[in-house]
């Protein structure tokens, strides 16, 4: 419908017009340049331009975490408290880092479950009731935050659509609008205490 009414636009005014346009069916960046070689007539010249977008997008991407990065490490600067600090940290991974969401969870030594402390961007309350276990028995246990505090390493899931571990959270991470996550472990002395969750809208 937009290209129509530009085409019509360009073929009546006899104006040049130049834009980028994505085709979803395609998967794919165009940049077009639409002209009028006579009155009612429009020609367009289709170029393909995903690579730059593609390049465009990482240095966006790069230059928010760089933000994120330095606010955080601010935070860590200023703040004298866990209580101080994680609100600070969520705050800037949404605000500065461009995520969707973020929280703080901690490990229930006695029950095994992640609790919820802190969290920035829930507007859909998918935090609500949550249950995330590090238990490999439970099937709680075995998304993203499970696995990292189980095994100790960061998880990263790009696409939620093809990740089988995250069966048990998908609905509720498809109604929050979730694309991606990443579980990060926090230590204390040496110890998996909990994880930072990262939640992108992107795939």
């Amino acid at each position: 419908g937009d290209l129509i009414q530009i085409y019509g636009r360009v073929a009546t005014t006899g104006k040049p017009e130049r834009f980028d346009h994505f085709v979803l069916a395609l998967q794919t960046w165009y940049q077009l340049s639409v002209y009028s070689p006579a009155k009612d007539h429009f020609v367009t010249i289709f170029d393909v331009i995903s690579e730059r977008k593609m390049a465009e997008a990482k240095i966006q991407r790069l230059s928010r975490f760089n933000a994120a990065l330095s606010q955080c490490n601010q935070a860590m600067v200023r703040c004298t408290s866990a209580k101080e600090l994680f609100p600070q940290i969520c705050r800037a991974a949404v605000e500065f880092g461009g995520m969707k969401m973020a929280w703080i969870g901690m490990i229930d030594s006695a029950t095994l479950k992640v609790q919820p402390v802190d969290s920035f961007g829930d507007d859909t309350g998918y935090l609500r009731n949550i249950e995330i276990s590090i238990d490999a028995a439970s099937r709680f246990g075995r998304g993203p935050t499970g696995i990292a505090l189980r095994e100790n390493r960061p998880y990263w899931c790009q696409d939620f659509r093809d990740f089988l571990v995250t069966v048990a959270g998908h609905e509720r991470a498809t109604r929050a609008g979730f694309g991606a996550s990443a579980a990060l472990p926090l230590h204390r002395n040496g110890s998996v205490i909990g994880s930072f969750n990262l939640y992108s809208s992107e795939i």
